[in-house]
C-alpha cells in the first residue's frame, strides 16, 4: 500500500504528556529486547538543540551516569533510530520523544509488516496482512498509549522513567573502558540485568493475563528474551552512541532532522478490537 507522508517539524510541535509502553512481538518478546537491550548508535556528531547536560556531568557512579545519559538522549528532540538484529531483521524508527512521537514499520512473520505510530496519548497500528481476529489489512487502528496488554508495551521503552528504572534496578553497572564509536570517543558501560525485576515490570504492563497458567507461560516466554547483560557507549556530552545485548544494536542518527510521518485519514481510523 502506498503511503503519503507528511513532514513533522519539531519547532512547531506542542508538548504532549509522557506516555509509556513499547512493541511486543507476537505478543511480547521483541518488546523486551527493545526495553533492556535494543542498542543505541549515533551516526554523526550531535547537532540538535542545545541541552542541559549538567546532571550528566555531575553524576558520580556509573549507574547515575548511565541513567542521566538515557534521560538526556530521550530529551534531545527528533532523531532516526536504525535497529539491526543478528537474524538480519532491520527497521528504522523516526522519533521525537519530547513530543511523544514514534513511528516505525517493523517486519513481522504474521502481519507482513507492522506499522506503529505513537502520537502522544494514542498509538495507531496498521498491519500489511490480517494477523489478528477482527483486524483488516491496511487499516489504522487506535489504542491508548497507556493501555495494558500486548499494546501496553508500545511506548514504555521510550519513556525515560521506564528506561531509567531498568538501570536503577540492575544488579550492577560498571565502566569498563573507552572506545571510539563511528569516530566519536565514548565511555563503555556494562549493565547486569535483574531479570526478575524486569519480568515483574513487564507483567505489570501486560495487565490481566486471564489465568495463572497463562501468566506463567507468558513469563517463561519473555524470560528467554531478556539478556544477562547490556552494553552501552556514551559520548562526552552524555548522549548514548551505542547499545548492544549481543543480538541486537541500534544506530541513532539524523539528530534534529524533520520526520517523514504518514498522512492519516482520521475519519478512517478505527478503535482497536481488543487485541
Amino acid at each position: 500500500m502506498t503511503q503519503t507522508h507528511t513532514e513533522h517539524d519539531p519547532a512547531q510541535s506542542t508538548t504532549m504528556r509522557p506516555v509509556r509502553g513499547s512493541l511486543v512481538t507476537g505478543a511480547g518478546v521483541l518488546v523486551l529486547a527493545l526495553l533492556v537491550g535494543a542498542g543505541w548508535v549515533g551516526g554523526r556528531a550531535f547537532s540538535g538543540p542545545h541541552l542541559d547536560n549538567s546532571a550528566f556531568l555531575a553524576a558520580g557512579s556509573p549507574s547515575e551516569k548511565l541513567s542521566e545519559a538515557v534521560d538526556l538522549t530521550l530529551s534531545s528532540g527528533t532523531m532516526f533510530v536504525t535497529t539491526r538484529s543478528d537474524d538480519g531483521t532491520e527497521f528504522v524508527a523516526q522519533t521525537d520523544y519530547p513530543n511523544g512521537i514514534v513511528y516505525s514499520e517493523l517486519p513481522d512473520a504474521q502481519a507482513g509488516s507492522l506499522a506503529m505510530f505513537q502520537r502522544g496519548d494514542e498509538v495507531l497500528i496498521r498491519m500489511e496482512k490480517a494477523a489478528l481476529p477482527g483486524v483488516e489489512p491496511g487499516v489504522w487502528y487506535r489504542t491508548a498509549a497507556d493501555d495494558t496488554g500486548p499494546l501496553g508495551f508500545v511506548s514504555a521503552g521510550f519513556d525515560p522513567s521506564y528506561a531509567k528504572g531498568i538501570i536503577s534496578t540492575a544488579q550492577s553497572v560498571d565502566e569498563v573502558g573507552s572506545e571510539a564509536i563511528d569516530g566519536v570517543d565514548t565511555t563503555h558501560f556494562v549493565l547486569t540485568v535483574d531479570k526478575e525485576e524486569t519480568l515483574d515490570r513487564a507483567m505489570e504492563l501486560m495487565g490481566d493475563m486471564g489465568t495463572d497458567e497463562d501468566a506463567d507461560y507468558f513469563r517463561h516466554i519473555m524470560s528467554s528474551a531478556i539478556p544477562d547483560t547490556t552494553e552501552y557507549w556514551v559520548d562526552g556530552t552524555g548522549l548514548l552512541r551505542q547499545e548492544s545485548d549481543g543480538t541486537q544494536t541500534k544506530q541513532y542518527h539524523d539528530f534534529g532532522a524533520r520526520l517523514q510521518l504518514p498522512r492519516i485519514d482520521e475519519d478512517a481510523v478505527r478503535d482497536a478490537p481488543g487485541f
